[in-house]
C-alpha cells in the first residue's frame, strides 16, 4: 500500500457497531443509523486525536456505498484520517482514495460551534434553518436548535 512502512504496527480497535443498522427498516432507519455512525465514528478520531501517536487509517469497506462515501468525506472534514483504504469490488485489491484538502464553509463552523437560535441562524445567512434539521445537523424543538453531538464533535475537530 502507497505510504505504509513495511515496519507499520497496525492497531485495529474495536468495529464501530451500530444499533440502527442500515439497508431495513425505511428512510427513518436509514437517518438514525447515519446518525449513530457519524456519532461513533467521529467520537473515535477526537478520542484517537486525543491519546496522540496514532494514524488513523479508515476503512470503508463492507458498507452500503452510500454510507461508505459520507464516512470518506467526513474523515477528510475531520483531518483526523491520515489515510482512506478501500478493498475494491471488482478486482479485490485494496485502493488507497485521495485526501481532498476540503472543510466546513466558516459561516457553519461559526454558527454551529454553540446551540444557536433560529433567528441567530438566519442572521448567519444559514436560512431557512429548517434545511439544517432536514439534514440531520440539528434539531429544532420549541423553537430551540440543538445542534447534534455528532456535528459537534466534527466542529470541535476542525477548530483545533
Amino acid at each position: 500500500m502507497i505510504g505504509v512502512p513495511d515496519n507499520t504496527a497496525l492497531i485495529i480497535d474495536d468495529p464501530i457497531v451500530l444499533r440502527g443498522g442500515f439497508g431495513r427498516g425505511g428512510v427513518e432507519w436509514f437517518r438514525e443509523g447515519l446518525t449513530d455512525l457519524m456519532n461513533n465514528f467521529v467520537s473515535n478520531i477526537v478520542e484517537l486525536r486525543r491519546r496522540g501517536g496514532y494514524k488513523v487509517v479508515v476503512n470503508p469497506t463492507g458498507g452500503f456505498k452510500p454510507e461508505s462515501a459520507y464516512l470518506t468525506v467526513v474523515a477528510m472534514l475531520a483531518g483526523g484520517a491520515w489515510r482512506v483504504v478501500y478493498t475494491h469490488e471488482t478486482f479485490r485489491d485494496v485502493v488507497e482514495l485521495p485526501m481532498l484538502p476540503i472543510t466546513l464553509d466558516s459561516k457553519y463552523v461559526n454558527a454551529l460551534s454553540r446551540n444557536p437560535t433560529t433567528e441567530e441562524l438566519r442572521n448567519a445567512g444559514l436560512d431557512p434553518p429548517e434545511d439544517l434539521r432536514e439534514n440531520g445537523v440539528i434539531d429544532i424543538r420549541g423553537g430551540e436548535v440543538i445542534v447534534k453531538e455528532w456535528f459537534k464533535k466534527l466542529i470541535g475537530i476542525i477548530i483545533r
